[in-house]
């Protein structure tokens, strides 16, 4: 047996979920609100990463473009938090509370 068959195998480090694009993204849309965005972290897989705009969201609010990139954004960071690229990301929303969340 050579050395190199007892060494454990090297795992891939996990990515830094950054949520500073994502926070500066929403505030450069001049919505009125202050948004919270809190990542949850990989153990927690039905909200990965959740916003609260804290009053809920007319449709007005957000153009189509807008929900578009909020999404992608919301969608990339939560592929951050796992730490993988090939997973589906779910965004979900309560619309009369003014949440979205990212769950697998």
């Amino acid at each position: 047996m050579t050395t190199t068959e007892n060494r454990p195998k090297k795992t891939q480090a996990r990515r830094i979920a950054d949520p500073t694009t994502l926070i500066t993204y929403l505030n450069s849309l001049d919505l009125g609100v202050t948004p919270t965005v809190k990542v949850n972290g990989h153990n927690y897989s039905m909200a990965l990463v959740t916003v609260d705009f804290g009053t809920p969201l007319k449709p007005v609010k957000f153009s189509a473009e807008e929900s578009q990139e909020f999404t992608d954004r919301l969608r990339k960071l939560a592929k951050d938090v796992i730490g993988r690229d090939n997973v589906n990301i779910r965004i979900s929303n309560d619309s009369q509370n003014g949440v979205f969340w990212a769950s697998v």
